[in-house]
This record gives structure tokens, C-alpha cells and sequence, in this order.
């Protein structure tokens, strides 16, 4: 009869502890987070708030423009050195003033979310532009928007296409009342118009119903 060495059991049971290991690593790593459609990952990084950009616009006001669903508290810091240039058949126009505001919503059953919506606009409860971006876990979707209470009839819908569109954050899971600061990029085409914009925002996250 003859007898196994029990070094070769040990041997054999760690190569397959080892095979399944590796197995499960190659198939972790070949897994890849699935985009949803119009979204981008975002790019978190810790440190973006000690940009010295938040340092310069500590020098000057946020802008009000007299929504009054948006307060502006007094002495309030400008949140924002966002830029917008827009060029529709080479007439050129460029935008800076612009407030910040970023909140979680409830939906219309009143359910609250994880979609957190950040606001860089100069509407002033009439008419407007600006960025409207939507987070969703570590993806985002960064729109130009240009709000108005003229409704237009049988308006056809944009032809948009987006060229680049990136998104920094400081929090990767912000929580209400969380200060979130980041940057945006922003490159497309709506209809005929080109729309380029690009800054660094700053926001107290709030909650309300959307």
C-alpha cells in the first residue's frame, strides 16, 4: 500500500487555494462598471477644495439675480469662476456670473434619492443659462441650459452633441450639508450653436422636494 506524504496534500491543497484565487482576481478584474447612457465617470479627488482658485473667490460676492427660490445670504462668497462661450454662426458671446446650488431630491412620491442635482446658472426666475449636472453614483451628466417661463409650441427637439464632458468632485458619497467642491468641463454642439464651458464651483449640499 502505498501512503500519500502529507507535504503533497498540503502542496495540492494550497495549488488549488491558489487557482481559485487567481480565477476569482481574473474574473474581478476583467468586471467593468457599466455606463448609462449619456453619463461619464466622474473623478474624485480629495484635495481639489485647497485649489487656490476657492482662495481667490473668497475676494468677491455670489451673485444674485433675484430668484426667489434662491437665497443669498449676506456676505455670501462666490461660489463659482465658471465661463461659458457660445458662438452661433461667428456671433460670439460669453458668460461668468453665475451662483452655485446643489441639493439631493425627493422624487414626486416624496422618496428621497441618491441623485444629487448641481445647479451653476444666473436665472432669475424668467430666463437664464447655465450647467445643470446630475450625479448619480460615480457617474454624471452635465447639460447646458438655457431655463425660460416662455413656452414655445410645437418647439423641435435640440439636436445636441457632446465633444467632452468631465467632472472632479471632493466627495464621493456627499451627505446633506456636506460642502462639495469640484470642477467642470463641458464641449458641445446644440443645433447650430457651439457651447464651450469650463470652472471650478463650491456648494452646501441641501435636500428638497423635485
Amino acid at each position: 500500500m502505498v501512503k500519500h506524504s502529507p507535504i503533497l496534500k498540503v502542496s495540492n491543497i494550497t495549488i488549488k487555494v491558489i487557482s481559485a484565487y487567481i480565477i476569482i482576481q481574473a474574473l474581478s478584474s476583467c468586471k467593468k462598471e457599466t455606463l448609462i447612457a449619456g453619463y461619464d465617470n466622474i473623478i474624485f479627488d480629495k484635495t481639489i477644495n485647497k485649489n487656490q482658485i476657492f482662495r481667490k473667490l473668497n475676494g468677491s460676492l455670489e451673485f444674485d439675480f433675484g430668484y426667489r427660490f434662491l437665497v443669498i445670504e449676506p456676505n455670501q462668497k462666490r461660489s463659482n469662476n465658471l465661463i461659458i462661450n457660445t458662438d452661433l454662426g461667428g456671433i460670439k458671446n460669453m458668460y461668468h456670473e453665475f451662483n452655485s446650488q446643489s441639493f439631493f431630491i425627493n422624487d414626486f412620491n416624496d422618496r428621497k434619492t441618491d441623485t444629487l442635482l448641481i445647479w451653476i446658472s444666473n436665472f432669475d426666475g424668467y430666463s437664464g443659462k447655465g450647467l445643470h449636472i446630475k450625479k448619480y453614483q460615480d457617474q454624471f451628466k452635465v447639460e447646458y441650459s438655457e431655463p425660460s417661463d416662455v413656452v414655445i409650441q410645437n418647439k423641435k427637439k435640440d439636436l445636441i452633441k457632446i465633444i467632452e464632458s468631465k467632472l472632479m468632485l471632493n466627495h464621493k458619497c456627499p451627505k446633506i450639508n456636506d460642502s462639495i467642491f469640484g470642477y467642470v468641463r463641458l464641449k458641445m454642439i446644440k443645433n447650430e450653436e457651439t457651447i464651450n464651458a469650463e470652472g471650478f464651483f463650491r456648494s452646501k449640499i441641501k435636500e428638497i422636494k423635485f
